[in-house]
């Protein structure tokens, strides 16, 4: 981290800003797809959307919508983000629903964050978020771009007015729901029943924390040691939530 004050962080950004900040010279704007694909490369895949999740007597089995079964395991892993809830409504998750935005043409000058966001997605920019806690099935709306818009001009008003120019045909937007847990840290380990395991409950920080957290729970499963601290583990452990759990 490199702290920069405001005139070094106006240079960096390419328009006057008020406040400081902080550079974190390792950071990056990352390309799901482009990494994703090439982790999962051999891996044994099945498609279908589960609908039950069920134990047997020496392993799970998971089903589909239409009960036919996905797959048979002797461990599985829930890590569906919110949708982890609607398979294990015990979990400890609330939904926060939010809208980004994008734009195909004007890029920021580096990823910026400050509340908001703004990043490079190699043909344009994307920006944001939205955070609407307790809505489930969220909808593009006008009204949230307009939010998303808003806070872009709150820090950078220079890009905000390049985004308000942008063409209506080379805008896009999504909408998505964050899982999140009543102390914010995320659920990695077992839960309920031998062989039940969930990752989930990262809130926006999937990509920071999944990949460290994925090696974690395989090495707890698999009884080996883990690239965690014994402490940190503890403290993402499902069972620290026993107490809400059984107050939901």
């Amino acid at each position: 981290m490199q702290r920069l004050d405001p005139a070094a962080c106006a240079e960096r950004l390419g328009e006057p800003t008020t406040p400081g900040g902080l550079m974190m010279g390792q950071a990056l704007a990352a390309r799901s797809s482009a990494i994703l694909e090439p982790w999962l490369a051999g891996a044994e895949r099945a498609a279908g959307r589960a609908a039950v999740v069920e134990a047997t007597t020496d392993g799970w089995r998971v089903k589909g919508e239409d009960g036919a079964v996905l797959v048979e395991a002797d461990a599985v892993v829930l890590a569906a983000g919110w949708g982890s809830a609607r398979l294990m409504p015990d979990l400890p998750l609330s939904p926060v629903a939010g809208q980004a935005d994008w734009i195909e043409g004007t890029p920021p000058p580096l990823p910026v964050a400050w509340g908001g966001y703004a990043a490079p997605t190699g043909n344009g920019m994307l920006y944001g978020a939205t955070h609407d806690r307790g809505v489930k099935t969220p909808e593009a709306s006008d009204a949230a771009s307009a939010r998303n818009q808003a806070t872009l001009a709150a820090a950078l008003p220079a890009l905000a007015e390049a985004v308000d120019q942008t063409p209506a045909e080379a805008r896009g937007r999504r909408v998505a729901v964050r899982a999140t847990t009543p102390d914010r840290l995320p659920l990695c380990g077992a839960w309920g029943e031998a062989g039940l395991y969930v990752l989930t409950g990262l809130g926006s920080r999937g990509f920071c924390v999944a990949p460290l957290l994925g090696e974690h729970l395989a090495a707890l499963i698999m009884g080996r040691s883990s690239p965690v601290q014994l402490d940190h583990g503890h403290r993402l452990s499902p069972a620290r939530h026993d107490n809400v759990a059984e107050d939901h």
